[in-house]
């Protein structure tokens, strides 16, 4: 039987621990940004650029590089040895299993940031990196939220109510109740899961 105290306890602290450290991620990304954007004019003074018409490959090669990093040395804590054999090996499809796992855990890929980069290549901000950044990390999340879930409760639906309500009561009625179970009442598996990560968020602000 699952302990639901202790298992909410531990999808509200995911993002804290080593292994997912959101923050690194984030970081390890906007110092990217910021290093690349870095530029001396001709008085010496520093400056930071937003066009990158010429260098969005670039760009999102070192930010993916930055993924990359995080998937292989925070979450799985591997070696350089292991690592690099992750960064040569490929799947069927060609991709390299770093990247491959940087796709399965964060929904991203080199291409999708480039994608992203190019939608306005000569105004690329702080800020939108931060954006960028801010939509990895919330796939990052829900996709290892969602799996915690999967491999602890499973997929009944009535497991996963009681969860919800468990960590619902825990928090002082996140939602009130009757709106709860309005809320989950005849939903599928997919839906229950979401619900179930929106109210882990909702928990974390507390």
């Amino acid at each position: 039987m699952v302990d639901y105290r202790q298992f909410n306890e531990k999808l509200v602290n995911l993002s804290k621990k080593e292994n997912f450290d959101h923050g690194s991620l984030a970081g390890s990304m906007l110092e990217q940004f910021l290093d690349s954007a870095r530029y001396q004019d001709n008085d010496e003074v520093i400056r930071y650029k937003t066009d990158f018409d010429e260098e969005t490959e670039q760009l999102a090669q070192d930010l993916f590089s930055k993924v990359l990093y995080h998937i292989n040395q925070r979450h799985f804590n591997l070696n350089p040895e292991l690592t690099n054999q992750l960064n040569q090996s490929t799947d069927p499809n060609g991709n390299t299993i770093s990247s491959a796992l940087a796709n399965h855990f964060m929904d991203t890929s080199q291409k999708s940031l480039l994608a992203s980069l190019e939608e306005d290549p000569t105004k690329i901000s702080y800020q939108d990196i931060s954006n960028l950044t801010s939509g990895i990390i919330q796939k990052y999340d829900q996709n290892t939220v969602t799996q915690a879930i999967k491999e602890e409760i499973g997929e009944n639906p009535e497991e996963l109510r009681d969860g919800m309500r468990q960590i619902n009561e825990e928090y002082n009625n996140l939602i009130p109740e009757d709106r709860l179970e309005k809320l989950i009442e005849n939903k599928g598996t997919s839906e229950l899961i979401n619900i179930y990560w929106q109210l882990i968020n909702e928990a974390r602000k507390k």
